[in-house]
């Protein structure tokens, strides 16, 4: 279980769901179910699978956005303050929203994204002809 800090809960009590939607550095989503205990409210179900998909560490900082509806997105930096960016490990039941899937398939197949010349930087670049 995951605590949402209280000063946070007052700011979203109006929009709190039993639900919210974890979105990761790969654009993959997890729902969570948000229980009541004791005065607090927690990320519960949901949370364990988000935490080891995206292979998270208990040293790692983590930072929420939220986006409204009780939809976060998640950043996540490692122990020297940079963010992680890799994909997370596959789900082994995970059945991706078709529009995350084109969205990727889009973007690999852009054909504006320049291509990255290969080999070594010219040590002089040529200039162009002069007229």
């Amino acid at each position: 279980m995951k605590r949402i800090p209280p000063k946070f809960v007052n700011l979203i009590w109006e929009e709190l769901s039993s639900v919210a939607t974890l979105v990761g550095p790969s654009g993959d989503s997890w729902s969570t179910k948000v229980c009541h205990s004791e005065g607090h409210v927690y990320l519960k179900c949901g949370w364990q699978e988000f935490y080891k998909d995206n292979l998270l560490k208990g040293n790692e900082m983590l930072v929420f956005t939220y986006k409204g509806k009780m939809r976060f997105h998640v950043q996540i930096f490692d122990t020297s303050a940079v963010e992680r960016m890799q994909v997370v490990v596959s789900k082994p039941d995970d059945k991706k929203d078709s529009a995350v899937q084109k969205r990727k398939h889009d973007e690999k197949n852009d054909s504006t994204v320049p291509k990255r010349q290969r080999g070594r930087p010219r040590k002089h670049p040529i200039s162009p002809p002069k007229f």
